[in-house]
């Protein structure tokens, strides 16, 4: 399973080192949860012979390519949103139909661009989660802490953290978080 990924990676045996686990191997494994089903890079890495590793690993290339595409258009739809406002505020927060599984990486991306606290949400029917990326300078946990009684529940550390919130307090809950980023931030 591993040789076959690999391969599909542009990988040589005996090149690997952290930043190709990193940047290549890690990505791929990961992108199955994140878009599909995580049994694919278990099957994957349990491939009882080449066929059957070989396919996995081709599925999980084209899961990481689709994931990189959905990341970057995701990242795209809200930097137009916030570029506009780029000079003023103190906290990015963008809600939109969103795969779940790539929050994180387009919250993660935004904050290391605008260098800003970055809360990513993915709107559901009744209920939204969220992804929330954090800079030295601001704990989202504490921020999150402070919203508490809006959230069906949140966690993290000080640098990422996520919630679920139901829809009706969004809108209140957007307007304190960005207060106490102000705040804090000023």
């Amino acid at each position: 399973g591993l040789k076959a990924l690999l391969a599909v990676a542009g990988v040589e045996p005996g090149t690997v080192t952290a930043t190709t686990i990193g940047y290549a191997i890690g990505p791929r494994i990961n992108a199955a949860g994140r878009l599909d089903d995580a049994m694919v890079a278990y099957e994957l890495l349990s491939a009882p012979d080449e066929a059957t590793a070989v396919t996995r690993a081709n599925t999980l290339q084209e899961l990481n390519v689709l994931r990189q595409e959905l990341t970057r258009a995701a990242q795209l739809a809200v930097r137009e949103e916030v570029e506009p406002q780029s000079s003023s505020g103190h906290m990015i927060f963008a809600s939109g139909q969103f795969k779940p599984g790539i929050v994180g990486l387009v919250a993660g991306r935004l904050t290391e661009e605008f260098y800003r606290p970055t809360v990513i949400m993915e709107r559901g029917t009744h209920e939204s989660r969220a992804s929330c990326r954090s800079i030295p300078q601001f704990d989202i946990t504490q921020a999150l802490d402070a919203c508490a009684e809006l959230l069906v529940r949140h966690g993290g550390h000080a640098q990422a953290a996520g919630f679920t919130v139901v829809n009706e307090n969004i809108p209140q809950l957007k307007e304190r978080l960005i207060s106490i980023a102000q705040e804090q931030l000023a």
